[in-house]
């Protein structure tokens, strides 16, 4: 039997019926998720010489979850700028990618009356999005290895390198704040985003960032974007508390332990 019509992904939402017309004009009907404990999964039901495959959705249309996860060890690493500045955007030091940690923010050094500002990246190779693909949500998920600095609220900062298909950065000034997108979000040491916060979780806790998706969704829009392509995140800060340190320590690839930085993309 010829296909009679192709429908789109984002045409079939939760809660839609989807009819089948066999060859001998026999109708089958069924919902376009499966539930199970009123949570809809992907599934897959053979009957006879049909396959029906049903696929998670919402009110959104069908949607497609993946995680991706920093896989060598120079996909992830560390830039810093010496300054006596109350704020930093650019990098001239410190680049490198071997730590099993490393920790972003600033620290006060009180013999030069100056502070190191720090920058991480995170490169996730071969994500599969289409290019222009709406983004529902997306998180950055860091194990987090130690925090030192104010109770006060403090702002840390997410952003991406703005290129269709990053390579890893090799030099502290590829993680200058000019390369990054528009779209930035905040990560502030007090936000519990489900899991416990920067300041106050425990040590070897993984947190999810707050959601990314305007990132993620600036680099997609791209008209270079292509699946199978790589993203470069930047956690970053871009001021200081006067004359105190104020930085977070992640877990990188390098520590071969656990959990090296991840990204969830929903599309």
């Amino acid at each position: 039997m010829g296909v009679q019509k192709i429908i789109g992904g984002n045409a079939i939402k939760q809660g839609t019926t989807i009819s089948h017309v066999d060859a001998i004009g026999g109708i089958d009907s069924f919902a376009s998720a499966l539930s199970n404990g009123g949570v809809n999964n992907s599934g897959v039901i053979v009957d006879r010489m049909k396959v029906y495959r049903f696929y998670s959705g919402d009110s959104n249309g069908l949607q497609s979850t993946a995680t991706y996860t920093v896989a060598a060890g120079a996909d992830d690493g560390r830039a810093t700028r010496n300054s006596s500045s109350t704020s930093n955007t650019s990098y001239n030091a410190g680049f490198r990618h071997t730590s099993s940690k490393e920790y972003i923010g600033a620290q006060f050094d009180d013999e030069e009356g100056k502070y190191d500002y720090y920058v991480l990246y995170f490169r996730f190779n071969s994500v599969v999005a289409a290019q222009g693909a709406t983004v529902q949500s997306a998180y950055l998920k860091l194990n987090k290895r130690g925090y030192v600095g104010t109770s006060s609220n403090h702002d840390f900062y997410v952003a991406a390198l703005d290129a269709d298909n990053q390579a890893a950065p090799t030099a502290a000034s590829h993680l200058n704040h000019s390369n990054f997108t528009t779209a930035e979000v905040t990560w502030q040491n007090n936000t519990d985003t489900g899991n416990g916060t920067l300041r106050s979780a425990a040590n070897g806790t993984v947190l999810s960032s707050p959601d990314i998706k305007t990132v993620i969704q600036e680099i997609l829009d791209r008209s270079g974007w292509s699946t199978g392509n790589s993203i470069v995140l930047a956690f970053y800060a871009k001021s200081r508390v006067q004359y105190k340190n104020t930085y977070v320590t992640v877990e990188h690839y390098d520590d071969s332990g656990d959990v090296p930085p991840q990204l969830e993309i929903t599309i």
